[in-house]
């Protein structure tokens, strides 16, 4: 969202760089104004030793030429070498210690190199001889949003609107301060006062759509997500962001677009890659899938998300063996990734091999007590094995949790059963359908249940 505040490094040259450069000098070689006229050629060209090096000349004639300060200045720090260009700038300031574009570029370049303490300060120098500059107010709070201190962001941004009310990039700027701070309906509002003043500005349409999406708005944030996107093609967050509403809203041929379009813009994108592979799981394509996650695997070998997805849809294709081996590579390395612990149980228990499985869900209950899916899955393999007083003891810990896992009340209603407590058993499948009336499994289990307590066998 901030980065007009880069443009006064933008890689064309300042339009008075065109003109060349004459010290009064009497003797000023001629050979060297031709090399001025040169120079945004130079530029363009992204040969900024050379302008370096005519500056040099110049400086070395007339040390106090801000003009070729300036130049020099700018070159350097597109060369990426930013101590030095920041030291032209002080040049600058000792010949004209009050000029706003020494400090503008100085303060530039120690953001560029997260350097925030003595952009800070230079801020506060500037704002010492340019209090009603809308500029370094502006920027002082982009400063103090990446220290992330942005109750004060906040008072800088407001100075800045007070002091230019149609500075848009300060609405939105202060509209991420907000963000972060967790205030959504802020920013917001934020957002659409910039989007009043330039409508078809990008970074308001993405931060507002971004607050959407946190206020579980998925409907209004894709919408404003592809505003974005109409604007910029290619602008990523807001095809990943589009993603995450469209998947939220269950539009999973939708989103499988995105991952299209993010890939368009980068095919080495690994989140673009590893969305792709998920909605194509969601889709039931499970063979696509796993080149998606392999590319992914291609990218970064230990990708623990990619792995996990990977050996989730090789599970689901009955290849168990594969998909373990997926899991035991991501807990090798971690150890306490739990979802790897809890689908490693899963495959175990499609392949049969209760016990090993078993040991995988209490693994995932070490790592992480509230992983209580791994505690209802155990539950269903005591049931299986004829240990209902256990299984029942596992669903009643889920539902302690989550009373309304209804699933877990039609199988804890089993397990009664087969002790013969039916009308404990009745109850729970009761409870399963007031959650979902168009459970049928639950339905028929109470039928048997009641015809079971009918014919005498009630415990």
């Amino acid at each position: 969202m901030r980065a007009q505040m880069l443009s006064v490094l933008g890689a064309e040259p300042p339009q008075n760089m065109a003109r060349p450069v004459r010290p009064p000098h009497a003797k000023y070689p001629e050979h060297m104004e031709v090399r001025g006229k040169q120079r945004s050629v130079r530029f363009a060209l992204k040969d900024y030793k050379s302008p370096v090096e005519f500056c040099d000349a110049v400086l070395s004639i007339n040390p106090k030429n801000v003009q070729a300060h300036y130049i020099k200045g700018t070159a350097l720090i597109l060369m990426g070498k930013y101590r030095e260009g920041i030291h032209s700038f002080r040049n600058i300031l000792k010949i004209k210690p009050k000029d706003v574009d020494a400090y503008r570029h100085i303060i530039t370049a120690l953001h560029d190199m997260k350097d925030y303490r003595y952009a800070l300060e230079y801020c506060d120098i500037a704002l010492e001889t340019h209090s009603n500059t809308d500029w370094f107010h502006y920027t002082k709070g982009v400063v103090l949003s990446d220290m992330n201190r942005q109750d004060e962001a906040v008072k800088c941004y407001d100075e800045a609107i007070r002091l230019n009310p149609d500075l848009a990039v300060a609405y939105t700027s202060k509209a991420a301060a907000m963000w972060s701070m967790g205030d959504y309906k802020a920013t917001i509002k934020l957002n659409d006062t910039a989007l009043g003043l330039e409508p078809d500005n990008a970074d308001a349409l993405w931060g507002k759509a971004e607050a959407l999406l946190k206020m579980k708005n998925d409907e209004d944030a894709a919408v404003y997500f592809g505003r974005v996107l109409d604007i910029d093609k290619s602008h990523m967050r807001a095809c990943i962001g589009r993603f995450r509403a469209l998947w939220n809203l269950a539009a999973y041929d939708a989103a499988l677009e995105c991952t299209e379009r993010i890939l368009a813009i980068d095919g080495k994108s690994v989140i673009g890659h590893c969305n792709m592979g998920v909605a194509l799981v969601m889709l039931g394509r499970y063979e696509d899938a796993i080149k998606s996650f392999d590319a992914v695997l291609g990218l970064r070998p230990e990708h623990p998300e990619a792995l996990c997805y990977k050996g989730g849809s090789l599970s689901v294709l009955g290849d168990h063996d594969g998909a373990i081996a997926c899991y035991d590579r991501i807990l090798k390395s971690n150890p306490h990734f739990v979802h790897a612990h809890f689908s490693k149980g899963i495959a175990l228990k499609r392949r049969g091999d209760y016990d090993t499985a078993m040991k995988s869900f209490d693994d995932a209950l070490a790592a992480n007590p509230e992983y209580l899916e791994a505690a209802y899955n155990k539950g269903v393999i005591l049931e299986r094995l004829g240990k209902y007083e256990a299984a029942i003891d596992c669903y009643d810990m889920v539902l302690e949790k989550f009373p309304d896992h209804e699933k877990c009340h039609n199988s804890k209603g089993n397990a009664l059963a087969e002790l013969g407590k039916h009308e404990a058993a009745i109850d729970c499948y009761n409870k399963a359908l007031s959650i979902d009336p168009e459970f049928a499994v639950a339905y028929y289990n109470m039928q048997a249940a009641s015809f079971s307590l009918k014919n005498g066998s009630a415990a």
